[in-house]
């Protein structure tokens, strides 16, 4: 990552998260668990 602190735990924790939900190909893309949590607002507005 470009902007990342200066401490080694914190630069693989970024790492991780970047490799895990932000990069093209990684493991659980945007579409998943970005779609999942709007439903989720939506359900809860729609039974109020």
């Amino acid at each position: 990552m470009s902007e990342c602190p200066i401490d080694e735990r914190l630069q693989k924790f970024a790492n991780y998260f970047e490799e895990i939900y932000i990069s093209e190909d990684c493991i659980y893309p945007p579409k998943l668990w970005a779609l999942a949590y709007s439903e989720l607002i939506y359900c809860k507005i729609s039974s109020v």
